[in-house]
């Protein structure tokens, strides 16, 4: 019986060692459980950006002004769809934005300090990419329709800026301002290029001067918004060679001016994207169509293109006869006409 009482004693006293073991172990995880991050924000608080495997931390895009109807929602989100929701000043875009601009309006957004770019009428883009490594930082856009401007400068990071689309590809070099614009139903593309950086732009189009310090920027909140709304893109970029054009393209492209183009079987243009060439290049044609001028001139043609369109009567023979040789083959009609009745007249006075 004792043997028993001592035995249920030792078998109690060893279970009461074990469960203050596993008490305390619990204990001990709990504390370090408790040092950790959750990986969750406290309320109130923006989630911080932790690097990923390849080095690199994703980072938001600031709004810095909004003018009109500017609209957000994720990717993917078609357009009528209640996601959709106002953009709003200082609000923080991540990647995955799309971003929708109405008539008369615009958004300018900023991609930390040497970074600024603005969304303008009626466009449709998307912050597909933002993120800054070790040694550069990387801005990913994607434009539907519309246009998109911006510009930047080089920091202690190397930018790399990149608009893609489904037709054209613009990728920023050095620090000159930058746009591209995009026809919503053709598919038209035409890319710019600002004639000075930023600093001389400023200082061209205001007259200001900043006095730019070691390790600072010019261009802050103020500069870059009044950046961004006056720059001028006098110099677009062509994607074709003139050399490369057709006799007959080169004759239509100089001797019309007002807007139309050369049209290839797949219905688009077939010597230029941007819908218009350049005067230097209809000059240069001109010039050389002048000088190597050995056909002789020939009479207007016979059917004229009129501005408001071809409908109506038919013209009679005498406007043909006006439009091929002049005011003076109207006169001689009517003579003629008029001979001839005084002739009847004369004629039916002798019976």
């Amino acid at each position: 019986m004792t043997t028993n009482d001592g035995g249920l004693k030792s078998t109690v006293l060893r279970g009461m060692v074990k469960a203050a073991t596993v008490a305390a172990v619990l204990a001990f995880g709990a504390g370090v459980w408790a040092q950790e991050p959750t990986g969750q924000p406290a309320e109130g608080q923006p989630a911080e950006a932790q690097p990923d495997a390849a080095g690199r931390e994703a980072l938001q895009a600031k709004v810095l002004e909004v003018t009109g109807n500017v609209r957000r929602a994720p990717a993917g989100v078609v357009q009528g769809d209640p996601q959709w929701a106002a953009v709003v000043v200082s609000e923080m875009l991540p990647s995955g934005t799309q971003i929708a601009t109405g008539f008369r309006s615009s958004v300018v957004l900023g991609f930390g300090e040497d970074t600024v770019v603005q969304v303008r009428k009626a466009s449709l883009c998307s912050i597909d990419d933002y993120y800054k490594s070790a040694t550069q930082k990387t801005v990913a856009l994607g434009l539907g329709y519309g246009t998109i401007r911006g510009g930047s400068t080089e920091g202690e990071l190397r930018t790399e800026v990149v608009v893609d689309s489904t037709v054209a590809t613009l990728a920023k070099r050095g620090t000159e301002g930058w746009e591209i614009e995009i026809e919503p139903t053709t598919g038209f593309f035409r890319g710019s290029v600002a004639r000075l950086g930023l600093i001389e732009m400023i200082q061209k189009l205001t007259g200001q001067s900043r006095l730019v310090r070691a390790n600072q920027y010019v261009n802050t909140e103020s500069i870059r918004r009044m950046w961004i709304s006056q720059t001028v893109f006098d110099r677009a970029v062509r994607f074709y060679d003139g050399a490369s054009v057709s006799e007959s393209e080169s004759k239509f492209a100089s001797e019309n001016t007002g807007g139309a183009s050369v049209v290839s079987p797949d219905a688009s243009e077939a010597n230029q994207v941007t819908k218009r060439l350049d005067p230097g290049f209809v000059t240069s044609l001109q010039a050389a169509q002048a000088s190597n001028q050995t056909t002789p001139q020939f009479a207007p043609p016979l059917f004229r293109l009129r501005p408001e369109g071809d409908f109506g009567f038919p013209p009679t023979l005498s406007n043909l006869l006006n439009e091929v040789i002049g005011g003076g083959a109207k006169s001689r009609v009517e003579t003629r006409r008029e001979q001839f009745m005084f002739r009847g007249e004369r004629s039916h006075r002798s019976r």
